[in-house]
């Protein structure tokens, strides 16, 4: 019995192995597969790079400026305001999308979080990154490139307005694959793979508000708070647009804030 025990324990340790062994092989594969495509473009734009002050500050301001994601919320607006028989169900698709998009960054991280750490493209030495102007060889260390929670918040807004108006959904997708994400791209913030894999999770996201049970939960309580306290829901969905616009980074800061504040109680204790 003993000796069957540890040849079942052996067995298990080994089939163990060799499965972790194959998607080990598997997860280099695929790595490498998508180094062979990003790394051609991150190249191409990266030789462009320092030879125009006017090119790479104007990348740097549509990646740095809140305004750059403006036309995004303003669609995101228009469709909430547009008016016709379908606006109570345009609205409750458009508050579920928002929800959603809001979400997504947090899918993001967990994906970030069991995906292999990789580098920025800023921080690769295999790719000889020429930093633009304006651009610091100091940003984002110690954060992982792959899947972009940008390009997740960006997508899925997209999506949602698409989910309301097709044209002005499209407009949107093409705004964030021709202005946005090159911006990202261009300064070696990330590869296009990450914002590829990250405007896929935040559709995904957006994409369960199509069942309308999922919908009706997550919108029931905030259109109550519309019909009931309208001035209260208007306040609240502005600041959480603006905040969506500079890609959240104030509560970045507050939360990097209370993070040091609490180590250091931590600490002293």
């Amino acid at each position: 019995m003993a000796v069957g025990a540890v040849a079942a324990v052996v067995l298990v340790r080994w089939n163990l192995f060799a499965f972790a062994q194959m998607a080990h092989v598997l997860a280099t594969s695929v790595a490498q597969a998508v180094d062979a495509v990003d790394y051609p473009i991150i190249s191409l734009m990266n030789s462009y790079a320092r030879r125009s002050w006017s090119l790479d500050t104007l990348l740097y301001l549509i990646n740095e400026n809140p305004l750059a994601t403006a036309p995004l919320l303003a669609a995101f607006w228009w469709a909430w305001f547009k008016e016709g028989e379908d606006t109570a169900c345009n609205r409750e698709f458009l508050l579920g999308g928002l929800l959603s998009s809001i979400l997504s960054p947090v899918a993001v991280r967990f994906v970030s979080l069991l995906a292999p750490y990789r580098d920025r493209p800023l921080h690769n030495a295999r790719l000889h990154f020429q930093l633009p102007y304006n651009m610091s060889a100091d940003r984002l260390i110690g954060w992982s490139s792959f899947p972009s929670d940008h390009g997740a918040v960006w997508f899925s807004l997209a999506a949602a307005v698409f989910l309301v108006s097709r044209r002005l959904g499209v407009l949107s997708f093409l705004y964030v694959c021709f202005t946005l994400a090159p911006a990202r791209i261009y300064l070696g913030i990330h590869y296009p793979s990450d914002i590829l894999a990250g405007g896929l999770i935040g559709m995904a996201m957006v994409g369960l508000v199509k069942y309308q049970a999922f919908r009706t939960t997550v919108t029931r309580w905030p259109l109550e708070c519309l019909r009931r306290w309208p001035q209260v829901f208007y306040v609240c969905f502005f600041l959480i647009t603006a905040e969506m616009a500079e890609g959240f980074s104030s509560v970045h800061d507050l939360q990097g804030y209370f993070s040091a504040i609490l180590k250091a109680l931590l600490h002293r204790v």
